[in-house]
């Protein structure tokens, strides 16, 4: 029922999914709650997929050549692991989205930037352009 080909494109897929999911752990603007709960619900993805492999084994090679119970629970078991780590990341996602609107809403750094240039306060120009950067490579990282 689930051949070899499936077998590699499946674990390989739930691979790549994970190594996305890096960008959201690594990011220093990630909660610990959410880096935690996303790195569980991966491990859960790929306790699942590994579930419904064994399964798909068993079936193969006791020669059952239609689903079963056992088949169709696991195909739901490792569809709720990953709807439940799309959420999650969804979740963080609109965390770190909502951060950065009150940031910006709190910091009007580009009219402090223009405002010192225009007169000509060079430390000042500094500080905000050094402040402009950091919420630059905040937003990349988001």
């Amino acid at each position: 029922l689930i051949g070899a080909p499936y077998r590699e494109r499946l674990t390989s897929t739930l691979d790549t999914i994970i190594e996305k999911t890096q960008d959201f752990t690594d990011s220093a603007y990630t909660s610990h709650a959410h880096r935690e709960k996303i790195l569980l619900l991966c491990d859960r993805a790929r306790l699942e997929l590994n579930q419904l492999l064994r399964v798909g084994v068993n079936l193969d090679q006791a020669g059952c050549s239609s689903p079963t119970e056992d088949l169709e629970a696991a195909i739901l078991q490792i569809l709720r692991a990953s709807k439940d780590l799309k959420q999650e990341l969804q979740d963080a996602a609109l965390d770190q989205a909502q951060e950065l609107v009150k940031l910006f809403d709190e910091v009007h750094i580009l009219s402090y930037l223009k405002t010192s240039a225009i007169a000509g306060d060079k430390d000042k120009l500094e500080e905000f352009s050094e402040k402009f950067s950091e919420y630059a490579e905040h937003v990349q990282d988001v």
